[in-house]
């Protein structure tokens, strides 16, 4: 029978064992009988020795021609024989080597040959004589406008020129048409080896697939990656881009090659993902996205699960230290699991401590993100301090940063049927990172670790005075790293040729006290510099200041299989600030919080100061000053700071309703300055939410004084989700003397997410010849279109007021009216009926009445 059925039987051990079908191969013997115009056949034989053997093909004609195919490259033809008495019949001979020999035929009548479907035109392309290219992007043809804006970006910020190609070019030109990955890497090779080649980079612009052959549903294979031989084993499987960038000669066998160029992968499946990675990538450059959160580097650890202890910890505390011990602009948020209070759930320990530190320090930034400990595809740790959920609602599109993930599998970008948590960091239109190192299959710690330290050290080293990309770090690093299975499974998703937000420029403290004692005032001068030490006059703008005390030492808890690890932290702020820079040139005054620690050692300044015309920076430090002490001439105060509270912006009323995230305010002014130490003696800024005082918010980080102004300052806290309903704040400050101040706001989150107008009013009312218009709303940040008629009892329209409304509060007015018709005539006395209509950027409307009176 023509037809065959076949029945497969796995036998688990266990519910979570999965069986995975390579595929089935059917060798059988049947009668050499000539089917059709063209047959293959095969035979298979162990010979002892170099003999000769023949084969008899029936049903043919007379035509029929034998050739040899085993060797694609060395086909032969065989001379065929009729036997005597034996009708439509030939025979063949041929040798045999020794040994197993599998023998391929191909028998055709020579009278009907299959004829090729005409699929298309190939257009006109010459990829050979590309030259002068740096970077080479290869997009699906899907995503080429948005490759184009990149490479078009690079070539209008320095120069570089890029190339935009797809697959199916590269394939014409270098495997016949046929995917195949190695065309793309003999493409990069042609670039490679031409005289003078300037070729350097290679980004790939489109998802990956483990499907090569687009036989599953859904798939996601818009630009080919390079899979392991080995598809059993989870530690010794792998994804990687890396094969692509083994360009010198005799290399490719993924061995012992080391890469060449540096690769980066966007990982898009969409026009729309496409378009949001590479508008990232553009916006981190811009203006918007200065700021001094480019002076933070967060370190996120986790715990001890199983027999860990504190190695993943101790792992992220060293790289710390590496950055802090040789590159010292950069401030630290040490985000240990450890650290923070885990609860018991049912579904496993929890840590809303932790997770909730994170998500503000993506909120407030920073240059790095860097995660060591377990991990996986939809997570990280075992109590999910970070999750897909999570990523998605991330919203630091100003403060973008490089993501390194040392755990398993965490970008895995191969799965079409799970988009990873690492591609969700860089696909997140609304923030998330800039790019990410992280891994796309199980990886070992100890390795893990190595590589981390390589990256960390290559990051931050110039090379001839300049800073290296991330696609040059990424070549350091992984040559530093060995050739191991290991360090293949670490890719970047992101822009190889794009630099992190280095500063344009350093800072230099010009005078300085020799010691910050307790209630001292104590002024300090610096200067913009460039890498000459020389004074940059030309910088106007302004500059962040951060004032700490002295580093001190911290524990862990312990939980879990954790022990107690010590620590350094040095994040208790004596004042921070902005100033002024003038030509070049800045000064700042403060006088020392009293809750210092007593103890002389030294302190640290961090600056990082802005210029916005030129769209420049500039980052500095100092150490060289001492803290300690009491001064010995302090001007007396025994007054407590003075507060104004608001709810995302100064126009809002205690009282009033809000979203269910809104910003707190706190504008404070004090005549001897606010104290920002946290020494942990009760002398925080705080808020208590509905009264709940075991729950008190530490805010001391969130202020910042006014710009040239140590006096007042503002505190700017987003709240955490908020039940609907009536909810109150208590808000407590302290001076650098010690004296306190507290005040207390109401708010009301919207029950509903439906458009809401509440408090419609006009004052003055009653009124002679002017009053003013205002509502509430629950559409904070958006352009509202309003529109007061002003009707008599009896229903006569007298006046229409149109108006845009540009707003990031809820509330809106002053919408001033000065008791005039539309024909500019006075209105009679009397009462008077008005209607509210607006409408907001999704085209919903809301009306509301209200009554006034004019009095004339």
């Amino acid at each position: 029978s023509d037809n065959l059925n076949i029945d497969i039987n796995f036998n688990r051990n266990s519910s979570s064992h999965k069986g995975w079908l390579n595929y089935i191969e059917v060798c059988g013997f049947r009668d050499l009988t000539m089917s059709g115009s063209q047959m293959n056949f095969r035979k298979t034989i162990s010979s002892g020795g170099n003999q000769t053997y023949g084969l008899i093909l029936e049903n043919v004609i007379p035509s029929l021609k034998v050739w040899n195919v085993t060797d694609p490259t060395n086909v032969t033809n065989h001379e065929l024989y009729v036997p005597p008495n034996l009708l439509n019949t030939v025979t063949f001979g041929y040798d045999m080597p020794i040994g197993l020999s599998d023998e391929k035929f191909i028998a055709f009548t020579g009278t009907e040959y299959k004829i090729p479907n005409l699929i298309g035109y190939v257009p006109n392309q010459d990829l050979h004589g590309d030259t002068d290219v740096k970077m080479v992007i290869v997009t699906h043809s899907n995503f080429l406008s948005s490759a184009q804006a990149l490479a078009d970006f690079h070539l209008q910020k320095d120069g570089s020129k890029c190339k935009v190609v797809t697959p199916d070019q590269i394939y014409n030109e270098f495997s016949s048409g046929k995917q195949d990955i190695s065309a793309i890497r003999d493409y990069c090779k042609y670039l490679y080896d031409l005289p003078d080649s300037t070729f350097k980079y290679l980004l790939i612009l489109g998802d990956a697939s483990y499907d090569p052959k687009d036989r599953i549903p859904n798939n996601t294979n818009f630009v080919i990656t390079y899979q392991s031989n080995n598809s059993l084993s989870p530690l010794n499987t792998f994804a990687t881009d890396d094969y692509f960038g083994y360009l010198d000669n005799n290399e490719g066998e993924l061995n012992n090659d080391l890469v060449d160029v540096g690769i980066g992968r966007l990982p898009a499946k969409t026009l729309q993902e496409a378009n949001g990675m590479v508008n990232k990538i553009i916006h981190y450059h811009d203006k918007e996205s200065i700021g001094s959160w480019r002076n933070y580097a967060a370190f996120i650890a986790d715990d001890g699960d199983d027999n860990d202890g504190n190695i993943h910890m101790q792992q992220s505390d060293n790289l710390c230290n590496i950055i802090d011990d040789n590159y010292n602009n950069y401030n630290f948020d040490k985000l240990y699991l450890d650290i923070f209070n885990q609860e018991s759930t049912p579904v496993g320990p929890r840590s809303e401590g932790c997770k909730d530190a994170i998500n503000r320090r993506l909120d407030k930034g920073a240059l790095l993100v860097n995660y060591t400990g377990h991990g996986g595809e939809s997570g990280l740790t075992s109590e999910r301090i970070i999750d897909i959920d999570q990523i998605k609602d991330w919203e630091n599109y100003d403060k973008l940063p490089l993501f390194v993930t040392a755990t398993c599998e965490f970008g895995r970008l191969d799965n079409p049927e799970l988009t990873s948590g690492g591609e969700h960091i860089i696909l997140s239109p609304d923030g998330g990172g800039v790019a990410l190192l992280t891994t796309t299959r199980y990886v070992y710690s100890h390795l893990n670790y190595n590589l981390n330290t390589n990256f960390i050290n290559s990051l931050f080293e110039k090379t001839n005075g300049n800073y290296p990309n991330l696609g040059d770090v990424l070549l350091q690093t992984k040559a530093l790293s060995g050739t191991s299975i290991n360090s293949k499974k670490f890719t970047l998703l992101g822009d190889p040729m794009m630099y992190l937000a280095y500063p344009d420029y350093g800072v230099k403290t010009t005078i300085i006290p020799d010691t910050l004692s307790a209630l001292a005032k104590v002024t300090f001068e610096g200067e913009i510099i460039d890498e000459d030490s020389v004074k940059v006059s030309s910088f106007n703008g302004e500059i962040d200041i951060i004032v700490f005390d002295k580093e001190f030492t911290a524990t862990t808890q312990g939980q879990q299989s954790s022990t107690p690890m010590p620590y350094k932290k040095q994040d208790n702020i004596i004042y921070k600030g902005k100033s002024s820079v003038t030509n070049g040139v800045f000064t700042f005054t403060f006088i020392v919080p009293k809750d210092i620690d007593y103890n002389l050692d030294f302190g640290r300044i961090s600056y990082y100061a802005a210029e916005s015309v030129q769209n420049t920076d500039a980052s500095g430090w100092n150490e060289s000053f001492i803290v300690g002490g009491v001064s010995s001439d302090i001007t007396p105060d025994d007054m407590g700071p003075s507060i104004q509270l608001y709810m995302n912006d100064k126009q809002f009323v205690s009282g009033s309703i809000t979203n269910s995230t809104p910003v707190f305010l706190a504008f404070v002014e004090d005549s001897s300055g606010i104290n920002t130490v946290g020494n942990g003696i009760g002398h925080d800024i705080t808020i208590t939410l509905d009264g709940e005082t075991s729950n008190k918010i530490i805010l001391n980080d969130y202020y910042e004084a006014e710009l040239d102004n140590y006096q007042k300052g503002k505190v700017e806290y987003l709240l955490n989700e908020m039940d609907p309903g009536l909810h109150t704040i208590d808000f407590k400050v302290w001076d650098v003397h010690n004296n306190s101040s507290e005040a207390t706001l109401e708010f009301v989150v919207a029950e509903t997410e439906d458009f809401v107008i509440e408090h419609l009013l006009n004052y003055p009312n009653p009124f002679t010849t002017n009053t003013s218009f205002y509502f509430e709303h629950n559409r904070p940040n958006q352009n509202l279109e309003v529109q007061i008629q002003i009707f008599t009892v009896s229903g006569k329209l007298v006046k229409t007021i149109n108006s845009l409304q540009s707003n990031t509060g809820f509330r809106v007015g002053p919408i001033s009216w000065d008791g005039r018709d539309d024909f500019q005539d006075n209105i009679a006395r009397g009462t008077y009926i008005y209607k509210l209509k607006v409408k907001d950027m999704n085209g919903e409307f809301i009306e509301k009445l209200e009554k006034l009176v004019i009095l004339k």
